[in-house]
């Protein structure tokens, strides 16, 4: 998720990332690769803020 998300961004492309919506081998990886997009490429948001 994290390396198509900076790809992404790379790309000027907006990225959003649903924190509650993917998951990680543990959730202190998880909790991590939220972090670190959120700092550097990603808009990272619960699933009850996304507007469909």
């Amino acid at each position: 998720m994290l390396t198509t998300a900076l790809d992404a961004y790379s790309r000027d492309i907006e990225v959003f990332l649903v924190q509650n919506a993917i998951a990680d081998f543990s959730f202190a990886e998880h909790k991590q690769m939220l972090r670190y997009a959120s700092k550097c490429c990603a808009y990272v948001l619960p699933a009850d803020k996304v507007v469909i």
